[in-house]
């Protein structure tokens, strides 16, 4: 019971030692910032231990307190580097801590995380973390973790100006849908691809490369790959063409991305782990689509944009290897 009291007073402690906003001078502001940077630094270990010591016997009281607490370690957010380095050290020793006692308490707690779609900082943890996760969902809870996290995946591919966010994102798709994919349907991966297209005209260049591997990703591991395979290239196609058009170099360069990605993967079979539904393998591009897809490159390649011309001929290499 002493453990569970101290735990809620540094809990409580933390909520305390929040900056306030006020006009103070700035010497002052300068010490209380470092005063409270220091209880910080004191204050999320000391969590980390309790909570870990307790988590080997944990009682009901601890139980109902595992939400309260688990906010605690999201100082991730913090405008101190130290303290985001020593939350992120603290969040990754307690769940070394109950990864084999409670696993599913875990990832539950890092989708709540995710749901909330909150700081950057702290979304790109929870979703690192449900990513490094996620392959060990159980498979009756699989489908369950597909319908929710699907919604949450679209909402955060719209912070498109956000770089980080949405490279953790696309590690999180990556890790997560070798294993969620086959319990998708087909409004699933519908939702997902139109939810990742915006992106490949996004200025950022990180932005556009996330939104061509996620893209491309959502279909390997879709119960129909050859499908929306097809389904998207149409699509990058609808994009770009016809090349008499004006298309924002943006958006060409994205288009050309993808079709890097995605030229290895026409045509394949699925595999053993991407099991696919009966009759799905049979659907597939033709010679024309990659007459087409061998055309448009040819055609960037002529570009005055240097950057057009080297995505081009990077998605050329891919086709011709």
């Amino acid at each position: 019971m002493a453990s569970i009291e101290k735990l809620i007073k540094s809990f409580e402690a933390l909520k305390v030692v929040q900056p306030s906003t006020g006009g103070e001078e700035p010497l002052h502001k300068k010490k209380k910032q470092c005063h409270l940077k220091r209880r910080r630094l004191h204050i999320v270990p000391t969590l980390q231990m309790l909570f870990a010591l307790q988590a080997y016997g944990l009682t009901q009281i601890f139980l109902n307190f595992w939400a309260f607490l688990w906010k605690a370690f999201f100082c991730c957010d913090d405008e101190d580097s130290d303290v985001r380095m020593m939350a992120d050290e603290c969040l990754n020793r307690t769940i070394k801590t109950l990864l084999d006692s409670h696993l599913g308490r875990l990832q539950a707690e890092l989708y709540k995380e995710i749901k909330k779609n909150g700081p950057g900082r702290s979304l790109r943890v929870a979703l690192g973390k449900f990513g490094d996760l996620c392959h060990l969902i159980k498979t009756q809870k699989c489908r369950a973790y597909t319908v929710n996290l699907i919604p949450c995946f679209v909402r955060i591919s719209q912070r498109s100006e956000e770089e980080s966010v949405q490279e953790a994102l696309t590690n999180t798709v990556v890790r997560a849908m070798p294993m969620l994919g086959q319990f998708t349907n087909d409004n699933d991966i519908k939702m997902l691809l139109r939810a990742f297209l915006p992106n490949l005209s996004c200025p950022s260049a990180l932005v556009r490369r996330c939104a061509a591997l996620s893209l491309v990703t959502v279909c390997q591991w879709s119960r129909r790959p050859n499908v929306f395979l097809l389904w998207l290239l149409n699509d990058l196609f609808s994009l770009v063409l016809p090349v008499q058009e004006n298309h924002p170099a943006h958006t060409v360069v994205g288009v050309l991305v993808c079709f890097r990605h995605l030229i290895p993967h026409l045509g394949s079979k699925p595999t053993k782990e991407m099991p696919a539904l009966k009759g799905a393998e049979k659907s597939g591009p033709t010679l024309e689509h990659f007459l087409k897809i061998y055309e448009l490159l040819l055609y960037h390649v002529s570009s005055t944009d240097q950057t057009v011309v080297t995505a081009a001929l990077e998605a050329l290499n891919q086709l011709l290897t």
